[in-house]
This record gives structure tokens, sequence and C-alpha cells, in this order.
């Protein structure tokens, strides 16, 4: 019998090591259920949160703001998510049902999947499936712009061993602005490109105003409606070539960092073998309960999204500090909070909050009914948390 004729039958399969991914095979397994967890990197242990995104960036953030030095930040940011992999892995390696599989896995028929990693290609075969695989950055059809060498995307742009001294990012989102602000205090000379001639224009005009300000008074530059047409690599710098109007302009930097949004993570998942339906963005297509279009298939993500402006909350008004963005995310079926990001004034303490409230399984409206001293932060909760 050859390789790809040999199949294991599992109970469970879990493809992507993220937060969904990893809380439903801790439950399994502690129900005795057998659970295949595959994740492709084993240096994703944990999911994006972890490894490269929230926690990472927050701290060379924190460590800007402190100035402390570029280099020093990013190596304690690697000693910090290292850490943290390894706790993750762990705490589904001690579960005796639950395993952890490296490799790309891909459908190849109904409820069956191919895995390739270090042991070669594998066949599962499971009653149910579980898709958690996340997403990555998309990369404008800008000429050139695959080709440089001098382009960094969110990932890379927190491995650099050493600072630019002058950086150009192309897009404007959270993810951009993010990232200017960290790499202004760090003490680069930070430029923002963005197509769209309205900063952040989702966002409420103060909101957006004072975010924009605050970059500005950080030192970074920002060029609104700029059509970027050509990128190339030219000695030590990266030129980017773009059009304001009908007047042709040109930038340079020493790196060009893209934040141009994310993509799901599912070209290589084979998903019409399966049966699985996707929209044109690549995006799974589910039901209030997160079923795919094939029977015992679910792709695992969220549900209803509260959001409410630091600005509205009068604490804020008083300390004379409006930044920031108050989210929380409820599951609709059971009323609890999955998760929430807290941008402002008395985050660090606020969160706590959330914290005991998923820990206890209380629904949001508990926090939302609760009567708060005024004038507070955690009276937001109020509005934040109303239908």
């Amino acid at each position: 019998m050859t390789e790809k004729e040999t199949k294991k039958t599992v109970k469970n399969i879990i493809i992507g090591f993220g937060k969904g991914g990893k809380t439903l095979a801790k439950f399994l397994g502690q129900q005795g259920e057998e659970v295949l967890l595959v994740e492709k990197s084993a240096k994703m242990y944990g999911g994006t949160c972890i490894n490269i995104a929230c926690l990472p960036s927050k701290r060379l953030i924190l460590e800007g703001a402190a100035g402390s030095d570029f280099s020093e930040a990013v190596a304690g940011k690697n000693e910090m998510t290292a850490q943290l992999r390894e706790k993750n892995y762990q705490m589904l390696a001690q579960e005796e049902t639950v395993t952890v599989l490296d490799g790309q896995a891909r459908f190849i028929g109904e409820k069956e999947i191919e895995v390739t990693g270090p042991a070669g290609k594998q066949i599962f075969k499971s009653d149910r499936i579980f898709i958690n695989t996340g997403a990555s950055p998309v990369l404008p059809p800008v000429p050139g712009l695959k080709e440089s060498k001098k382009r960094l995307d969110s990932t890379q742009a927190m491995d650099l061993t050493s600072l630019p001294k002058e950086l150009l990012i192309l897009g404007a989102g959270y993810i951009g602005l993010e990232f200017a602000g960290m790499f202004a205090n760090y003490g680069s000379q930070v430029t923002v490109l963005d197509h769209s001639p309205e900063f952040l224009p989702r966002e409420d005009d103060d909101i957006k105003a004072a975010v924009k300000a605050d970059l500005e008074r950080a030192g970074v530059k920002f060029i609104l409606g700029a059509d970027v047409e050509k990128v190339s690599d030219e000695a030590d710098q990266v030129v980017i070539d773009y059009k304001l109007g009908e007047e042709k302009l040109t930038a340079a930097a020493d790196k060009v960092l893209v934040a141009a949004g994310r993509r799901a993570n599912t070209a290589d998942l084979n998903l019409p073998a399966a049966g699985i339906e996707t929209d044109d963005r690549g995006n799974i297509k589910v039901d209030d309960r997160l079923r795919t279009s094939a029977d015992q298939v679910w792709a695992l993500g969220d549900y209803q999204l509260f959001k409410l402006p630091v600005a509205a909350i009068p604490k804020a008004k008083v300390a004379k500090d409006s930044r920031g963005l108050f989210k929380a995310l409820v599951d609709p079926a059971s009323g609890q909070i999955l998760g929430a990001s807290l941008y402002g004034l008395e985050s660090h303490e606020l969160i706590n909050q959330i914290a005991l409230a998923m820990k206890a399984k209380l629904p949001y409206s508990f926090l939302c009914d609760q009567i708060y001293t005024h004038p507070t932060m955690s009276e937001a909760f109020n509005d934040l948390l109303k239908q």
C-alpha cells in the first residue's frame, strides 16, 4: 500500500494553532476526545496575536515610548514570543489525546486532508474538521513592489535588527498608523502614503483629527490621495514614484513597509475538494454557527462587534486624553464576550473587568447594565455594550 493510500482516522482535526484552534483543542482534549492540530509553522504556535501581532507590537510600542534602544527592544520581544510559543505548545502537548503536527494541510476530499511536512505526506480522515488558518498581509499589485529587497510586511518590520533612519509606509489604516507611531518614537523619519484623500474615512471626524494630530506631533508625515505607480530599489534606498492629482512625485527611504490590509489564508487549502464555498476575497462562507457549506466542517471566526470612540467617554475629556477606541466581540448565541481591544486611557485596568467577565462566563449585558461611579473610564461599558 502506498503512502497516499494509507489513511489515519481522527475524530477531530483542527487546521491552525491560533486562538480559536488552540482553545478548542484544549477543550476537546479535556473531554478525552482525540484531536489532531495541524500548524504549518512551528514559529506560529499560539497564533498571530502572540507571535506577530498584538503582543509583540504592543511590546515594541511601549519600549519605544519609554525611549528604549530599538535593537534591544526587538531582542526582548523575540525572547517574550519564544516563551509564549513554548507555553502554548506545552498547553496542548500535556493533553494525552491531542497531537500537534507541523505541516501544510490541504483538502483532498470530503472530510479528508493531506498534510505535507517534515514527516513527508500523510493523509487523515475525520468526522469533524475545524479551519483556523488566520490571515496574512496583502501585497498590492504595484510594479516593482514584490521584487523590492527593501520591502517589509508587518511581521518583518518587527524582526528588523537595526532601526531604519527613514521609513515609508504604504497604507494609513490601523496597522500602518500603529507602526508609524512606533517607529517615530524610536527615531525613524516616517512618511505614510495612502491612496485615499481622507484620513481614516470610517472614523468620526473628531477621532481622526485627534489621531492625525498626535502622529504629526510625533514627527509622522502624511501624503494622502497618493496614487503609487512604481517601486524600485536604487543603491541603498527604495524609491516610490507616485502621483498627487496630475503631479508626478517621488519619495525615498531605507525601507518601505506595506500595510495594505490582510487576506484570509485559504488559498492553499484546496477548499473546493471538500465542497467549501468562499467569497471573492477567499473568506470562507459560514452560517451563524460557523458551519461551512461542507457537512461537519467549521471555520472559526468572529460574531457580534461593539465599538465606542474614547472621545465619547466623559472621564477621557476630564483627563484631557480622548484618543483611542474600545471594541468588544460578543457571541450572539450565548451573549458571552469573546474578546476585546481597548485602546485608550486606563485600558490596562479596564481589560481586567473584561477578563473577569469572560472567565466567569458572564453575559456582556452584566457589564453593560452595571452602575459605575462617575466620572470613570469603566462607565464606558454602559455605552460600549448597549444594543
